[in-house]
């Protein structure tokens, strides 16, 4: 007895048709989830971004004003060396150095990176970023140095007697200190033209703090 199985209803064409709609189907819906997806880290990276830029826009002022005052801190520096060097008492001094300590702030890198959207950020977006931030770092460290050393220099103040032991060792802190300033500088030329190359414009309260600045007189420590 021969047995027949049976047809689909529809023939197996119908049944073709019938699969390519379900296929069909999740492929539709699995284009959506991709294009949700998508939208959803165009959001995040677009939020990080400004996020990013506001920071960077912070850092351009202060990168900015270490270049704008790095001719005043030398002839302070060079002044204190000479007040150092001298015999006799030292004057009364004022504050020896246009220190400022500054917070150097990579967490909205780091954020932007452990969320993931600095993953989905175009490569030379990314890069940008990436080198700005790596800078920051390094100013940081070297501004920690320079705090250092400047901290080292307090014990200058009061009209006071040198011993030879303490004139040699603030003498090399000043000449340790300049060579630091001048790499600071540098380093934030370097930042300056890299923020002003990716679009990263000042805020305006900032602009009109380092015009003053600028206009400012040099003060020496001992005037």
């Amino acid at each position: 007895m021969e047995l027949h199985k049976p047809k689909p209803a529809g023939g197996w064409r119908g049944m073709a048709g019938g699969i390519a709609v379900v296929v069909g189907g999740v492929a539709i819906a699995l284009a959506g989830e991709q294009a949700a997806r998508a939208l959803l880290w165009r959001h995040e990276v677009a939020e990080a971004r400004v996020s990013l830029d506001r920071q960077a826009a912070e850092q351009l002022f202060l990168a900015s004003e270490s270049v704008a005052l790095e001719g005043c801190e030398m002839r302070q520096l060079d002044r204190l060396s000479a007040i150092v060097d001298q015999k006799g008492p030292t004057p009364q001094l004022r504050r020896g150095v246009t220190l400022r300590v500054h917070a150097w702030n990579t967490s909205p890198w780091q954020a932007a990176t452990a969320s993931g959207a600095v993953a989905h950020m175009p490569p030379g977006v990314r890069q940008d970023y990436a080198q700005h931030f790596g800078m920051t770092e390094t100013m940081g460290a070297l501004n920690l140095q320079e705090f250092t050393l400047a901290s080292d220099l307090g014990t200058l103040g009061a009209p006071e007697m040198l011993s030879d032991t303490a004139r040699d060792r603030l003498a090399s802190d000043i000449a340790r200190l300049r060579g630091l300033d001048r790499l600071i500088a540098t380093a934030a030329r370097q930042m300056v033209g890299h923020l002003q190359g990716m679009g990263i414009h000042m805020q305006a309260q900032d602009a009109a703090t380092l015009k003053r600045e600028q206009a400012a007189p040099c003060l020496m420590p001992d005037a």
